[in-house]
């Protein structure tokens, strides 16, 4: 399956085959048969605490491990009262006397008076990983995570995260209760720039053979990858993406305007409003993940700052049945749905139908698709729109989809003109920004649907742009006879009108 990448790629969904399964060991399972040991991918081994501990059964576990062809770490407990060198030569020195060399080390950093020392921490992780050269992983636990961030070590190692959501209670056989996403939304926490490794999910695994405990994880297919470190994504790019619904849908109510109470941004309108009726399929603008499908009211955080930004600012009331897809260097968001398919973690292509159009949440007041996009790095508090951009300015540009709306507009255009159009077609959005109120809406308004062979009033507003840097061209287009072009009066009479009042 696809791999966990930064902040929000897919995870382990329930009934999905595990990428790999894995249990940490140390003296409290001394003696595990290594009939137990075979029913996981992944073994990671205790050596050392602080700078006096060196665990007995360390050689015995790791053999078994090894015979069964397995993955396998070895880690080392960190204490605070020497330093992190001290402790890392201290794990390091007890290896080399087994003569027993891991895949990869882990700091297991989980001292609750030290979890705050994120120096001392990245100074363990960088002595190891120079003098071993091999791949190093940081463990911790969820609370110290969100409390202390570890900011300065995400873009070199691979994070293990430890997190119970099912506390205490036994689980048995690889089972996680959810994606490790879902984890994540569930306890608010900023994964930010994070390539996980894995999740440990439960202390009190049960596998047969074994009626004590055990710590049961799961890891990525790309956990034993070398870390990709975090850098700028660059801006979406124009004609990237497809419509959501058909490109003839009418607008309603288009990005940076403003006119309800629901539009709470300072900017206006956060997203585009498509006028759909109920049930009407909602497609994937571009290959993804979905991070959420579900209703938003279900979204974690509370109404404080990192609360909001844990849902990626989506109103609990506002927005109804909600889907939020992950595209790598942006996300797309789809709101007031009637229904979705989707779960967590799926991967959806372009042009997949992720959801059903409806009348969901408070923030509507008839059916719609209300559509958002939302590029990284997030910028939440700063562009007047919550981070969110016009998605009118990333649709994809293409011959077919300019005969689509020409041919729901009662239009047929010449292909040597509809080249002309075609390079205009990435100025959009500033034209929409001029035109809408002064000449968009009076045409929207007259040409409702059944008018003059209009199917759908919107159609008409998204052509004349295209043919805006050809205003008298176009006018010549719509005198009669003109080989190639079909018109209804009505609508020809109209658009002249415009192109007159434009020269």
């Amino acid at each position: 399956m696809p791999s966990h990448n930064k902040c929000g790629g897919t995870a382990f969904l329930g009934g999905d085959e595990l990428p790999y399964t894995g249990i940490d060991i140390s003296n409290y399972q001394a003696g595990l048969p290594q009939s137990v040991i075979a029913q996981s991918d992944v073994v990671i081994i205790k050596a050392t605490e602080g700078n006096t501990f060196r665990d007995p059964h360390t050689a015995d576990l790791f053999m078994k491990a090894l015979r069964e062809s397995k993955k396998i770490g070895v880690y080392h407990f960190a204490r605070p009262g020497t330093t992190a060198a001290a402790q890392a030569q201290y794990m390091l020195d007890y290896m080399t006397e087994l003569q027993l060399t891991p895949d990869f080390y882990v700091l297991d950093f989980e001292d609750e008076t030290q979890t705050h020392d994120e120096a001392w921490a990245k100074a363990f992780l960088d002595y190891t990983a120079e003098v071993s050269g091999l791949p190093v992983w940081f463990y911790c636990y969820v609370a110290p995570l969100k409390a202390y961030k570890y900011k300065s070590i995400r873009p070199h190692y691979k994070f293990w995260l430890a997190g119970y959501y099912l506390g205490y209670n036994p689980i048995f056989g690889f089972t996680p209760p959810m994606s490790l996403d879902e984890y994540i939304l569930f306890n608010d926490v900023n994964t930010v720039g994070i390539d996980f490794a894995g999740w440990q999910y439960t202390p009190v695994g049960r596998l047969p053979g074994w009626d004590a405990d055990l710590d049961l994880n799961f890891f990525f297919d790309d956990a034993f990858n070398e870390v990709v470190e975090a850098i700028t994504p660059a801006p979406v790019a124009l004609a990237q993406l497809e419509y959501p619904v058909d490109v003839s849908t009418r607008i309603s109510q288009d990005f940076a305007q403003s006119g309800t109470n629901f539009n709470l941004a300072t900017g206006g309108h956060t997203g585009r409003d498509y006028a759909v009726n109920i049930d009407t399929p909602v497609e994937a603008v571009a290959p993804g993940t979905i991070l959420w499908a579900d209703w938003a009211s279900n979204l974690p955080g509370d109404d404080s700052t990192a609360g909001w930004e844990s849902r990626w600012l989506v109103h609990k009331s506002f927005a109804g049945v909600t889907v939020v897809v992950d595209h790598g260097s942006y996300l797309s968001l789809y709101a007031h749905l009637n229904f979705t398919p989707m779960n967590v973690g799926d991967a959806v292509e372009k042009g997949d139908v992720i959801g059903y159009s409806g009348n969901t949440g408070s923030a509507t007041t008839g059916p719609h698709l209300h559509w958002e996009i939302v590029p990284k790095p997030f910028a939440w508090w700063t562009n007047g729109y919550y981070g969110r951009v016009s998605p009118g300015a990333f649709v994809e540009a293409s011959n077919k989809e300019i005969e689509r709306v020409a041919k729901a507009a009662g239009i047929s255009i010449e292909k040597d003109f509809l080249e002309e159009i075609m390079a205009l077609y990435n100025s959009k959005e500033e034209f929409e920004t001029a035109m809408f109120n002064s000449v968009a809406r009076p045409i929207l308004d007259e040409l409702t649907p059944g008018k003059a062979g209009v199917k759908n009033a919107g159609n008409v507003f998204i052509m004349l742009y295209n043919i805006a840097g050809h205003l008298e061209e176009f006018k010549n287009l719509f005198m009669p006879g003109k080989a190639g072009v079909r018109y209804e009066g009505g609508m020809r009479s109209l658009i002249r009108s415009f192109v007159e009042g434009k020269k």
